[in-house]
C-alpha cells in the first residue's frame, strides 16, 4: 500500500518529535538523579541563591526596575542579564511554582535543549541516520563543559546563551548555505546577545574570524559578480551587525541596562581557572575534538565519508569546520591571554564556553565509526558492532560524568533558607514597614566569597518586597550597635571585610534599620541569646535592633522540602514541555523544513523568544507573575505560530517575500562548486 504525502508528512513529524523526546528524557533524569540520590531538598549550584533572589525581585517589581535599583547593600543583580529572571519568572507563574524548586530543574531541561541544538547543527551538515543525531546529542549533553555549568557553579545565564547560541548556528548555517534566509539567524542571534551580552562578544568573534577564514573564497564571488551579500562572509557580517543591533536596542534602549563586568582580582581569577580546570578533562575531550576537526576537514575535502547534505550547498559547505576552527582558536586566544599575558580574562569561562570541543567530538567519533564500517563492510554484523562501539563510548561517557556528578553536594543551606524566611514572617508579624531597612549580621570568618554567598542565599529567603532593603554587617553585634567595624586579631582579611560593609550602611542607619542574626549565619547568634535571651523571634533567629514580639514564632512553612523522583519528574515534564510549545511554532517559522530538527530546537527557540518579549512587555509595565506571568508565553508562543501560518500562506501562494541574502547563487558560483 503506497503511502499519501500527508500520511507520509505525519510520520516524519511523529519520527522527528519521538527521539529528542527520549534524548531530552534521558538527559533530564541523568542529571535530575542527584537529588533523590542524595537527599537534597535544595538545589545546586554557588550562583543559584543569587537567581533565586534576582527572579524574585523582577516578578514583584519589574526587571527594568531589578536593573536601576540602587541600594547600599553588598549584593547586587548581574546588570544586563534578563534570560533567567524572564524563564523562571514565565514558568513560576504557570505553574504556580516556587523559583527555588524550579531552579532545580531548569538547568536540566537547558542541558537538554544544548544537545538538542548539537546534533540539529550535525544533523544540517550531514545527512545521517536518525541515531546519529542522538549520538551528538548526547555527547553534547553529558559533555564535561556542560556539566560544569549546570553542576556546582550554576551558571544558568551561561546555560541560557548556550543553548540560544546554538540554535543560531543551525540558521546561520542555513543562511550561509542558501537554504533560508537571513532574518531568523539575526533574530536567534540578537536574542543570544540580549541574554549574555559577554558571551555575545566571544560569538561575534567567532563568527567575524569565521568570516576571516572565507574571505579568499568570498572575494571570488565578487569578482565574480556576486553582491557582498550573496558571499559566505557577507552574509555573516550581516548577521553579526543585525543581532548586534538587536541585542543593542532591547538591552540598552528597553532595558535600559549598562552591561558591566564583574569586579575579580587577578587572584580570584587565578583560583577558578585552577579550580574547573582538571574537571574539563582536556586531555580527553582536546584529542577528540581534534579527531573530530580532522574529519570534518577530510569530509569537506572530499565527499568519500557522507552522504550529500539534506539541503543543497552551492555556497555554505565547510561552515561547520570553519566555525569550529574559529571557536576552538578564541578559546586559546582567550586562556593565553590569562595564562601569557597576565591579563584579567575570565579563562575559565572560555573554556565553559567552548561547544566546538563537544561539537567535534561527537562528529569524531561518527566519522571513526562509519571509517571502520566501510573498511569492514564485507565481514558480516560488521554494521551493527560499530553502532554498538558507539553506543559503548556513550556509556562510558555517561558512567564517568555520572561519577563526577554524583560526587558534588548542594552549597546552599536550608537552614539559611529556612531561617531567612521565618525573619521575613517576624517582620509582617512586627508589622515592619517594607521600606524600612532591615540589617542582617553575617560572619564567615576570612572567607569573603562565602560571606557574599550567605547574603545572596538570605535575600533569596525573604519576601520579595524586602528584598530592596535587606543590608548586610559582617561582624559582632555590639560592634554594630556602636557603628564600629568589627576586629579580630590575626584576621586582615575579616577587618577589612567588616570596614567595607559598614561603609555602605549609612542609608540604613539614617533610617532606624532594624538588625536580625540568623544562627546559621553568624556564630555569634547563641553568644548574643545567652545574653539577651528575649530577643529571640522565632527558630534560628534573633533581634539585634528592633521591635519583640510577645510571643515567639513558633515553625513557619519551610520553603524547601527533599525532591522525589515523582515530583521531580512532573517538574522536568512542565519545564521541558513549557519551552517546547512556547517555541515549536516559531521555530516551524524560523527553522522550518526537516522536522528533527525544528522539534530539537523547539526549547532553545522559546528560550529565544520569551526573553525578547519579556522584555518589551516589562517595559510596558507588565510583571511576570500572577496574570501577567500567564499571557505572555501565551502571547509569544501564539505569535510564533501566527508567523509561521503567514509564512506557509505565502509561500503556498507563490508570493514568498525576498529578503537580503535570499537570491539564488550566481551561476559562476554554482559552476565553482
Amino acid at each position: 500500500m503506497v503511502s499519501t504525502p500527508g500520511e507520509k508528512s505525519r510520520s516524519s513529524w511523529v519520527r522527528g518529535f519521538v527521539l529528542p523526546a527520549c534524548v531530552a528524557a534521558a538527559v533530564l533524569g541523568f542529571y535530575l538523579s542527584i537529588y533523590p540520590r542524595h537527599h537534597l531538598s535544595v538545589p545546586l549550584g554557588w550562583d543559584t541563591a543569587a537567581y533565586i533572589w534576582i527572579t524574585n525581585l523582577s516578578r514583584s517589581i519589574g526587571l527594568h526596575a531589578a536593573e536601576h535599583l540602587s541600594t547600599a547593600a553588598q549584593v547586587q543583580a548581574n546588570p544586563g542579564r534578563p534570560g533567567f529572571p524572564t524563564v523562571a519568572g514565565v514558568l513560576a507563574s504557570l505553574g504556580n511554582v516556587s523559583p527555588i524548586r524550579l531552579i532545580a530543574v531548569i538547568p536540566a531541561a537547558v542541558a537538554a535543549s544544548i544537545g538538542l541544538a548539537g546534533g540539529a547543527i550535525v544533523a544540517g551538515e550531514r545527512r545521517r541516520p536518525a541515531w546519529s543525531f542522538g549520538v551528538t546529542a548526547f555527547a553534547v549533553a553529558l559533555s564535561p563543559l556542560v556539566l560544569l555549568l549546570v553542576g556546582p557553579t550554576g551558571y544558568q545565564d551561561n546555560l541560557l546563551a548556550t543553548a540560544v547560541f546554538l540554535t543560531a548556528i543551525v540558521a546561520i548555517d542555513r543562511a550561509v548555505a542558501g537554504d533560508g534566509p537571513l532574518w531568523p539567524a539575526i533574530l536567534l542571534f540578537g536574542a543570544g546577545g540580549l541574554i549574555h551580552w559577554a558571551f555575545f562578544i566571544v560569538m561575534v568573534a567567532v563568527l567575524l574570524l569565521t568570516a576571516v577564514l572565507w574571505a579568499r573564497r568570498s572575494l571570488a564571488d565578487v569578482r565574480a559578480g556576486e553582491s557582498v551579500l550573496q558571499t559566505p562572509a557577507g552574509r555573516i557580517g550581516a548577521i553579526v551587525l543585525g543581532g548586534a543591533a538587536m541585542a543593542g536596542a532591547l538591552l540598552i534602549g528597553v532595558l535600559g541596562a549598562l552591561p558591566r563586568a564583574p569586579t575579580l582580582t587577578f587572584a580570584d581569577l587565578k583560583r577558578k581557572f585552577h579550580a574547573l580546570l582538571p574537571k574539563y578533562r582536556v586531555w580527553l575531550t582536546v584529542p577528540i575534538g581534534l579527531l573530530g576537526l580532522g574529519s570534518l576537514g577530510v569530509s569537506d575535502s572530499s565527499s568519500a565519508w557522507t552522504q550529500p547534505p539534506p539541503f543543497p550547498r552551492p555556497k555554505g559547505r565547510g561552515f561547520l569546520f570553519r566555525l569550529l576552527v574559529a571557536w576552538a582558536a578564541v578559546t586559546l586566544a582567550g586562556v593565553f591571554a590569562y595564562r601569557g599575558l597576565h591579563l584579567k580574562v575570565p579563562a575559565q569561562r572560555f573554556l565553559a564556553f567552548d561547544m566546538a570541543l563537544p561539537l567535534a567530538g561527537a562528529m569524531g567519533l561518527l566519522w571513526a565509526s562509519d571509517l571502520v564500517a566501510r573498511w569492514a563492510r564485507r565481514i558480516p554484523w560488521s554494521r551493527v558492532a560499530t553502532d554498538a562501539a558507539v553506543v559503548l563510548v556513550l556509556l562510558v561517557l555517561a558512567f564517568t560524568t555520572l561519577r563526577q556528578w554524583y560526587h558534588w553536594h548542594a552549597a546552599i543551606s536550608p537552614a539559611t533558607l529556612e531561617q531567612s524566611a521565618t525573619a521575613g514572617s517576624y517582620l509582617d508579624a512586627a508589622k515592619i514597614s517594607e521600606s524600612r531597612p532591615v540589617v542582617f549580621l553575617l560572619d564567615a570568618g576570612d572567607d569573603t566569597a562565602t560571606t557574599v554567598f550567605r547574603a545572596h542565599l538570605i535575600r533569596a529567603g525573604v519576601p520579595a518586597e524586602r528584598i530592596a532593603q535587606a543590608y548586610f554587617y559582617v561582624g559582632f553585634p555590639e560592634q554594630f550597635l556602636a557603628r564600629e567595624p568589627s576586629t579580630r586579631p590575626g584576621h586582615p582579611i575579616f577587618d577589612e571585610t567588616s570596614a567595607r560593609y559598614l561603609s555602605r550602611l549609612g542609608p540604613a542607619y539614617a533610617n532606624d534599620p532594624v538588625a536580625l542574626l540568623l544562627q546559621s549565619a553568624n556564630p555569634a547568634f547563641d553568644a548574643w541569646v545567652a545574653a539577651h535571651p528575649g530577643t529571640v523571634v522565632g527558630p534560628g533567629v534573633a533581634v539585634v535592633r528592633g521591635p519583640l514580639l510577645a510571643t515567639p514564632l513558633g515553625q513557619t512553612p519551610t520553603p524547601v522540602e527533599p525532591f522525589t523522583y515523582l515530583n521531580l519528574a512532573v517538574l522536568g515534564a512542565f519545564v521541558m514541555g513549557t519551552l517546547f510549545l512556547v517555541g515549536l511554532g516559531w521555530s516551524v517559522a524560523l527553522l522550518g523544513g526537516d522536522p528533527l530538527r525544528v522539534v530539537a530546537v523547539a526549547p532553545s527557540v522559546g528560550i529565544a523568544a520569551l526573553v525578547p518579549f519579556a522584555v518589551v512587555a516589562d517595559r510596558l509595565g507588565l510583571r511576570l507573575r500572577g496574570a501577567g506571568g500567564v499571557a505572555l508565553p501565551i502571547v509569544v508562543a501564539a505569535c510564533g505560530w501566527a508567523l509561521a501560518w503567514a509564512l506557509s500562506r505565502r509561500n503556498r501562494d507563490g508570493d514568498r517575500p525576498t529578503f537580503v541574502g535570499d537570491a539564488e547563487p550566481s551561476e559562476a558560483s554554482a559552476a565553482r562548486s
